[in-house]
């Protein structure tokens, strides 16, 4: 196989197990995502991507996604996905060893940004959503409500604008296609299956046990907690820019939902970073 294509090969193959993982059968999901996933890991080793360095932080993260679906005490289970979190929140810093990234563009953007794919990150999104229990489709029609996708998005961008954080600059840029793919793949479903899937999942359990029958607070408490850690993540930008990320959380955990729409949540996500970057002059691009 020629050197080139190997490094965009792996990638192909860890992002259509993402794509496994999110829209299969719970019964068959753990199989096909694992087997799309051990290819995309042969062929990473191969490129560089992946190094031997790796491997044990590879075992262990394999080891606590297989506890956290197969064990049969809730205690054990829900350690598993405490130090699964913990795990993916290393591989989202990249202080993991062995991982490099594939670089692509060295100035993309208007800020000199580079654009690079993180194998780490993506493989972080991938196990936890092999870990998460399967949620249950949301009853109703498949397409209620939809109409606030992309106005939430476009809310979020008047939002940067009003804050200061960003100014109207519509414009292509070259190899948004290739930054689409990465942000999709391996951000926003890292980041949704973190705190939608795995924090807003468990604290609307928590607050639903602690006040009863009373779910839509829990759902509301979980949402708007959750959307404040997300705040804080970002604080690293300064404070306007995770007070838009607070109001961001707050659209995507409600886009979730009560019924953990996960994938509502990450098209909500993906739909805002693709409006700002196209139609804005922001720290994104």
């Amino acid at each position: 196989m020629p050197q080139p294509i190997i490094a965009p090969l792996a990638f192909l193959l860890l992002f259509a197990a993402l794509g496994v993982a999110l829209i299969a059968a719970p019964a068959q999901r753990m199989r096909l995502a694992s087997g799309s996933l051990c290819l995309s890991l042969a062929l990473a080793g191969m490129a560089g991507l992946v190094g031997r360095e790796a491997l044990p932080a590879l075992l262990l993260g394999g080891l606590l996604t297989l506890l956290a679906r197969t064990a049969t005490t809730s205690s054990l289970r829900g350690g598993a996905l405490t130090g699964l979190a913990v795990w993916c929140i290393a591989a989202g810093f990249h202080a993991l060893p062995g991982f490099s990234p594939l670089p692509w563009l060295e100035d993309f953007g208007r800020h000199h940004q580079s654009l690079r794919w993180h194998y780490d990150k993506g493989l972080a999104g991938l196990l936890l959503l092999m870990a998460l229990p399967a949620r249950t489709t949301a009853p109703g029609r498949p397409f209620d409500g939809l109409w606030a996708l992309p106005a939430g998005a476009l809310a979020i961008v008047a939002c940067s604008l009003s804050l200061g954080l960003a100014s109207l600059a519509p414009r292509w840029l070259p190899g948004f296609p290739l930054w689409l793919a990465g942000n999709l793949f391996l951000t926003v479903i890292a980041e949704e299956a973190f705190f939608r899937g795995l924090l807003q999942a468990r604290l609307q359990a928590w607050f639903a046990h602690r006040h009863g029958r009373r779910a839509s607070y829990a759902t509301s408490a979980a949402v708007a907690v959750t959307a404040l850690l997300f705040g804080l993540v970002h604080l690293g930008w300064g404070w306007p820019f995770a007070a838009m990320a607070v109001l961001a959380g707050l659209f995507y955990g409600a886009m979730a939902g009560r019924e953990m729409r996960l994938g509502r949540a990450i098209a909500a996500h993906v739909l805002t970073n693709a409006s700002l970057i196209l139609l804005t002059h922001s720290p994104l691009g």
